[in-house]
């Protein structure tokens, strides 16, 4: 390889680099704007200027709002269910205090999945990813609760699926309600969910 053909390779993996790096924070910026002014509330110039781009480079990676949303929904989703293999591939001793970590690290996400959750309700093609990303979601979450109950020589006393989805819902709700009410008043999710799943390991 020539020393041009070597630059070359070097200045076109560092523009792809640079655009990995601008969709990053295009997207970082997105989730904050979106979380805390809603999807109707956050403009494409807001998003644009809370990364420190121009629109335009906004809309060279993103052709439009909706796309841009859908992306943040996919990153948010997939690291989710990630972090829900890891724990997946843990031993079972392990899963149950790992499983109330991940209840209460979704806490802070609360405000960006009611609005995803929300969309769902403007756009079919936007709910029809939602829902297999959380179906994706509440099946490694019922996987991990079986495996959980089977160490306990527990039978769960109500579907795994069922549970699963209980669980996500219950966390959800729990966080956006303690947003309203004074930090000495509200119940930690992952606090309920623990003394939640011991009793129906005694039942």
């Amino acid at each position: 390889m020539s020393m041009m053909q070597s630059n070359a390779r070097v200045s076109r993996l560092s523009r792809i680099e640079q655009q990995a790096l601008t969709r990053r924070r295009l997207i970082s910026a997105a989730e904050f704007a979106f979380s805390r002014f809603g999807y109707e509330g956050a403009s494409l110039e807001l998003i644009a200027a809370e990364a420190g781009y121009t629109r335009g480079a906004l809309y060279f990676n993103f052709s439009d709002k909706e796309t841009l949303f859908s992306e943040v929904l996919r990153l948010h989703m997939e690291s989710n269910i990630a972090a829900l293999e890891r724990i997946d591939r843990l031993k079972p001793e392990k899963i149950f205090d790992a499983v109330a970590s991940w209840v209460k690290t979704t806490q802070a996400s609360s405000q960006l999945i009611a609005e995803l959750m929300l969309h769902t309700r403007r756009s079919i093609e936007f709910a029809t990813r939602y829902h297999t990303f959380q179906k994706d979601l509440i099946d490694t979450l019922a996987r991990i609760l079986e495996r959980h109950f089977d160490a306990q020589s527990t039978a769960i006393p109500v579907d795994a699926v069922h549970l699963a989805d209980g669980i996500t819902a219950l966390a959800r709700g729990l966080s956006l309600q303690a947003s309203d009410q004074p930090a000495a008043t509200h119940c930690e999710s992952d606090t309920l969910i623990d003394e939640m799943l011991k009793v129906l390991i005694r039942a």
